[in-house]
């Protein structure tokens, strides 16, 4: 079964969480796992939608950020069937998806709801910034455009999550390193157009500039998740040493 939560990030993330509280109020031994873009790898699709542990009858999965991301959206909606006929209960949280991904959440999902932000959430200087959205970041960055990334982020970061970011930030990393590794899109098991940018944008830094970069943004999503510094105030420190 899905849940879908879309949009607006602070009710994505108030309103998915109170699902879970009441999932878990009416069945307390459930299992939750709380995916994003790190930490995916980590996790067998397959067992998650087939699977259930010896001491709960349903696993709770909750994917963050996930769909928005190019890499690891595909080996998600190639099994989108088997997600909405699993007994366990998968929960999409997003905030921005390309149309094509959005119809396939909309129509999938047992539940979809979206979230809009209103007009009373945006100032008049705002409005400039309607067409912005995450992937413009993550194009900064690969170009090493400081100050645009940096301006791009403080306008972002005022209606979205940090994890959502850092993933983003996380994604073109990670395929900035591939391709600077690889010599074609074949090869490096992308979309060309894809493979095509962050061929370019690896051209940008060192592989041991990319090595370092991937190193301090591990070290930041943890230790801000282990009681550090916060998360967002990291990142912009983050941007600003780049």
């Amino acid at each position: 079964m899905i849940y879908t939560f879309y949009g607006d990030s602070k009710k994505v993330f108030e309103k998915s969480s109170k699902l879970v509280d009441d999932l878990l109020s009416k069945k307390p031994n459930s299992e939750v796992f709380k995916i994003n873009n790190l930490n995916l790898e980590n996790f067998s699709l397959d067992e998650l939608i087939g699977g259930q542990s010896l001491f709960s009858k349903k696993y709770i999965v909750i994917f963050s950020g996930i769909i928005s991301n190019e890499e690891n959206s595909d080996k998600i909606l190639e099994k989108i069937s088997n997600i909405k006929k699993s007994e366990n209960i998968f929960i999409f949280c997003e905030n921005f998806l390309k149309k094509e991904k959005l119809k396939i959440l909309q129509t999938e999902s047992h539940k979809f709801l979206e979230f809009k932000k209103t007009e009373s959430n945006k100032d008049t200087k705002s409005k400039s910034f309607q067409k912005l959205n995450a992937f413009s970041l993550a194009d900064y960055f690969g170009q090493r455009d400081v100050r645009k990334m940096w301006l791009c982020y403080l306008k972002l970061i005022k209606n979205s999550q940090p994890e959502e970011l850092h993933g983003i930030l996380w994604w073109q990393l990670k395929i900035m390193i591939l391709a600077s590794k690889t010599n074609s899109a074949q090869h490096a098991d992308l979309k060309p157009f894809v493979y095509s940018k962050a061929k370019k944008y690896s051209n940008n830094f060192t592989f041991s500039e990319l090595q370092n970069i991937s190193d301090k943004m591990v070290e930041i999503y943890h230790e801000s998740h282990r009681g550090g510094a916060n998360l967002s105030i990291r990142l912009e420190k983050f941007i600003l040493g780049l």
